[in-house]
């Protein structure tokens, strides 16, 4: 789960900014509430409904039988983001700073993309690495929806 209260503030903030109305928290995730979190998401999460779920794979699963189309990135994926056109409604799985997504989380998943990389940096901050991730995601659903 993502640990850093700065990273989890901004993906707070990032994920009302882009529409996002529910955010699910494994146990291993840094509380929602914490102070850092609370400055970090700017008030935004008090129009999101934040919660933690004991069995995060289990609650993934339920979420796929729901017709939601699992989707995680991962700094190991094959397929890339940007080539990815999204049909269903998504829930975004991002990982721990330090060790990414659990491998049983990556099996239960749909597909598992990573960011097109341009230049020499080895990796993005998850806060900044989820918010690339909602910005495409949002861009197609908005294109779906518009035909723009």
């Amino acid at each position: 789960g993502i640990r850093d209260p700065g990273n989890m503030g901004t993906l707070i903030r990032s994920a009302d900014w882009y529409g996002v109305d529910t955010i699910l928290l494994s146990p291993d995730c840094v509380d929602a509430y914490n102070p850092k979190v609370l400055r970090g998401s700017m008030g935004s999460i008090f129009r999101l409904r934040v919660f933690t779920t004991e069995n995060f794979t289990e609650t993934l699963s339920e979420m796929k039988t729901d017709n939601f189309w699992l989707v995680a990135g991962s700094l190991s994926a094959k397929k890339i983001l940007q080539d990815t056109h999204f049909r269903k409604p998504v829930a975004l799985i991002l990982g721990n700073e330090a060790h990414g997504i659990s491998m049983e989380t990556q099996r239960i998943a749909d597909l598992t993309v990573k960011i097109w990389k341009f230049g020499q940096a080895e990796s993005l901050n998850v806060g900044t690495a989820g918010s690339v991730f909602l910005h495409h995601i949002a861009g197609e659903i908005f294109e779906r929806k518009t035909g723009k």
